[in-house]
């Protein structure tokens, strides 16, 4: 793993729980939650992977939650939380831009 992509994950995991708001802690950080990537070239969904580019489309979420999230299919569980397909990767877009944004600062 290249080191821009582990400080993304450290910055992800510091990140409250996207579906019941839980602060992460040093003692239970977040856990960054893979959600399947869009791809223009195949009109549909790629798969999920913790390598190159789909490795940066991950969300936050607390142990209970992710969890959870892995008993259900993807779409229904995040919509039932209250972020519905667009919403989610727009939260993706502006955490992903905030990441670049303060690591460019560092």
């Amino acid at each position: 793993m290249d080191r821009t992509l582990r400080k993304y994950y450290l910055f992800v995991k510091e990140r409250p729980c996207l579906a019941c708001g839980k602060p992460s802690s040093l003692a239970e950080p977040s856990e960054a939650d893979h959600i399947k990537p869009w791809s223009d070239k195949l009109k549909d969904f790629g798969p999920r992977s913790h390598k190159g580019v789909p490795a940066y489309f991950c969300v936050p979420l607390c142990r209970v939650c992710h969890k959870e999230r892995h008993r259900h299919p993807e779409e229904e569980w995040y919509e039932s939380k209250g972020w519905p397909q667009a919403k989610l990767y727009a939260y993706l877009a502006h955490q992903l831009a905030s990441f670049l944004a303060q690591d460019s600062e560092e």
